[in-house]
């Protein structure tokens, strides 16, 4: 990434400029459901240290999660519901077309996805005051 100078790009997602007198990393994240990706900008004035922090972090994360899977390999994302390891992106498709995943999720809350946000309009990738836009709870 740093020999792309890909940190140096500026989006059409504007983050705001860094204070000068601030160290602290500017980070802004637009979850876009209906495109099915995540954008997240980051801004730093020492991008390089923020990147190996946080591909340390990441890697330290996946350490800890093979840990708890007894040191299989593992591919992302690992889903947990209720503290109990149900699995990965198959496991979940295998249990939503059989019927066992809602019984899983019983009694979480859920949202009645006819709702729309007068605000937004239910745009989702929008940052909303009325429903935090795409972080629906």
């Amino acid at each position: 990434m740093l020999a792309n100078r890909d940190y140096e790009k500026v989006d059409k997602f504007e983050c705001g400029r860094i204070d000068d007198k601030s160290s602290r990393p500017h980070v802004t994240i637009f979850d876009c459901i209906e495109k099915d990706y995540t954008m997240i900008t980051i801004r730093s004035k020492d991008m390089p240290k923020l990147l190996f922090d946080t591909l340390c972090t990441l890697t330290d994360m996946l350490k800890e999660l093979q840990s708890v899977l007894g040191g299989k390999a593992v591919s992302l994302p690992q889903v947990f519901i209720k503290g109990k390891h149900i699995g990965g992106v198959d496991e979940i498709k295998q249990l939503h077309e059989v019927g066992e995943l809602a019984k899983l999720l019983e009694g979480f809350p859920t949202q009645d996805p006819g709702i729309v946000c007068d605000s937004c309009g239910d745009a989702r990738f929008v940052s909303c005051l009325n429903c935090n836009g795409s972080r629906k709870d």
